[in-house]
C-alpha cells in the first residue's frame, strides 16, 4: 500500500493511505496505535468506500508534534485532511482515542462529515483492541501476585 502525504495550513505534513472508490470514509487510529490499526478492516471497506487511513501529527510517518495535543487539537488536523483533499463530506470512523477525536470533528465541523445519523463510527480498535486484550487476559492468569510490577 503506498502511502502519500498531505501539507495542512499549520505546516504539519500527514501521512495516509488511501484504497476503494465511492463514497469518502476517513479513519481515525487511537493513542498508541497510526493508521496500520485499520489494515484487517480497510480492504472490506474499500470495497464499497473510498477509504483513508491518516497517521496524526507525531504518529507513523506524520511529522513529528512539537508538543502534546488535545482531542480538539487533533479533531482540526483531521477537518484539515478533509479539506485539503476536497473530501467533505466524509464518513468517519474513528477508534478508541480516535473515536473521541471523530466527535469533536462533528461538533466543532458538522460541514466536513456526513451528517447525523448517517455514519458517524466511535468502536474500539481492531488490532490494538485485540493486543489489550491478550494483555488482560495474560495479566489474569498471572494473578496479582505473579504480574511483574
Amino acid at each position: 500500500m503506498a502511502v502519500s502525504r498531505v501539507a495542512l495550513n499549520s505546516g504539519l505534513s500527514l501521512s495516509y493511505c488511501e484504497e476503494g472508490d465511492g463514497v469518502p470514509l476517513v479513519q481515525v487510529h487511537g493513542l498508541g496505535t497510526g493508521r496500520r490499526n485499520f489494515d484487517l478492516i480497510r480492504p472490506h471497506l474499500a470495497r464499497r468506500l473510498h477509504v483513508y487511513d491518516l497517521d496524526l501529527p507525531g504518529y507513523g510517518e506524520s511529522d513529528p508534534q512539537e508538543q502534546p495535543r488535545s482531542i480538539d487539537e487533533f479533531a482540526e488536523d483531521v477537518a484539515e485532511f478533509i479539506e485539503a483533499l476536497g473530501l467533505a463530506p466524509a464518513h468517519v470512523h474513528g477508534g478508541s482515542m480516535g473515536g473521541m477525536i471523530a466527535l469533536a470533528l462533528a461538533a466543532r465541523h458538522p460541514e466536513a462529515r456526513r451528517p447525523a445519523g448517517d455514519h458517524l463510527h466511535v468502536r474500539p480498535a481492531d488490532n490494538s483492541a485485540r493486543m489489550m486484550y491478550r494483555t488482560w487476559r495474560t495479566a489474569a492468569s498471572r494473578g496479582r501476585r505473579r504480574w511483574p510490577s
